[in-house]
């Protein structure tokens, strides 16, 4: 099993980038990665959508472990694989989003 992060700092409050997290239609706005996603409202455990990444299928994403003002799972089922990635605004020292899987 392999595994990745990124991470970026941020002068903004930690719930502003919350918001951004929170509203998946916006994702394509600030993620150049993000070809498209369609979702119905905001993200709450157990919703679902569709994610279609710029290099890569269109999937199903369900989002799981929502921790409200802070961060989210999404999980996917590709052919042959599984994604959890992990997504958290971050506070102190200075806010931070970090991605994970």
């Amino acid at each position: 099993m392999w595994s990745v992060e990124s991470a970026a700092d941020s002068a903004a409050a930690c719930g502003a980038l919350w918001e951004l997290l929170a509203d998946p239609s916006g994702w394509t706005r600030w993620n150049p990665t993000v070809a498209s996603v369609e979702f119905d409202g905001l993200v709450a455990e157990g919703a679902s959508g569709v994610f279609k990444p710029r290099r890569g299928p269109r999937v199903k994403i369900v989002i799981r472990d929502v921790r409200v003002g802070h961060g989210f799972t999404t999980v996917s089922q590709m052919p042959g694989a599984k994604a959890t990635p992990a997504r958290s605004a971050r506070s102190p020292p200075r806010s931070r989003y970090w991605w994970g899987s």
